[in-house]
């Protein structure tokens, strides 16, 4: 969501617990609502490590999966 306030067309997400993805869809629809933005937005449940990037992305963030949930 910070990527489409920045002016992205596409999103990418990717996230490997069905739990966190069922959230991310949750607070994209809230997003959504809210602010009225409808960027391309795709969640992908999947491994990280074996997704298959495409040629149009081109800019990646990772969070620390560790650090993520102990809230560091």
């Amino acid at each position: 969501m910070l990527a489409a306030d920045y002016g992205f067309q596409r999103i990418t997400g990717v996230e490997f617990d069905k739990g966190l993805c069922r959230i991310a869809r949750e607070n994209l629809a809230r997003y959504r609502s809210k602010t009225g933005v409808q960027t391309d937005v795709r969640i992908v449940e999947e491994d990280a490590a074996c997704y298959q990037i495409h040629d149009d992305e081109n800019v990646f963030f990772m969070v620390h999966p560790t650090k993520a949930y102990l809230g560091g």
